[in-house]
């Protein structure tokens, strides 16, 4: 059981998109960019040297705050907005607290710490969709994304050529409150389910070990040859570019 969406026997993730029940209805017109006057939030905890950091994250997030305006907490920024884990705000416990400050962005920086096939952490899921914020991204593929989340919901880095063509297109967002409430249009087909560490050990998922298993065996009895298992190397420590140059696209338009 893993994050790989495609290759693992069992699936368990951060977080998924549940088609069956919508989050608002067909005729909704609410405008998502209501309140938030402030651009993109950027919250992460591994900085500059920590070996869980293949790329230089910090300082992307640093230039590209050169061109647009970017809050950046945590470890890596502004430490007292969103407070330590255990601390009480206001009678508000840590998590309600950060939520509602969180909220007055549109976009939400999910930048993960590596570029591994199908790895979408908690920035994703639940930062970003939890908190109706705009997703930009970098970590898997711009497919890996497309094959989890809801449908036009999310902007990949790597899409633009330059930092300053990212900037522009998040400004252009920022102006044109149409433009920005198309990302949420998903609303109406379905809804983010975020999951804990502990949702893997719930009945739905113990009872895909338990089918598996049973098949299996049965499998077994019956003479019929099991998938053999793929190679480890390439199935998990390959699984991640081993190079990634220090920002993902470049600086600035030749």
């Amino acid at each position: 059981m893993s994050f790989r969406f495609r290759e693992s026997h069992l699936y368990g993730s951060y977080g998924y998109y549940d088609t069956v029940n919508p989050s608002i209805a067909l005729n909704d017109t609410r405008n998502w960019a209501d309140g938030r006057k402030r651009k993109v939030a950027w919250l992460a905890s591994n900085c500059g040297n920590s070996p869980f950091l293949h790329w230089n994250r910090t300082g992307f997030v640093r230039e590209l705050s050169k061109l647009v305006d970017v809050g950046m907490y945590g470890k890596c920024g502004e430490a007292g907005a969103c407070p330590s884990r255990f601390q009480q705000v206001n009678g508000k416990d840590y998590l309600s607290s950060c939520n509602d400050f969180l909220r007055q962005f549109k976009f939400y920086l999910a930048l993960e710490n590596c570029a591994c096939r199908d790895y979408m952490s908690e920035k994703f899921w639940n930062h970003a969709y939890n908190l109706d914020l705009v997703p930009i991204v970098f970590g898997p593929s711009r497919a890996d994304y497309e094959a989890v989340a809801p449908p036009n919901s999310f902007i990949h880095v790597e899409d633009f050529e330059t930092l300053q063509d990212l900037a522009d297109y998040i400004n252009l967002l920022d102006r044109n409150d149409h433009l920005y409430n198309k990302f949420f249009e998903w609303k109406k087909y379905g809804s983010v389910v975020v999951s804990r560490e502990q949702w893997l050990f719930e009945p739905k998922n113990m009872c895909q070990v338990v089918r598996r298993l049973l098949a299996d065996e049965k499998a077994e009895r019956e003479g019929i040859q099991t998938p053999s298992l793929p190679d480890l190397t390439e199935w998990w420590t390959n699984s991640c570019r081993q190079s990634i140059p220090e920002f993902p696209i470049k600086m600035q338009r030749q």
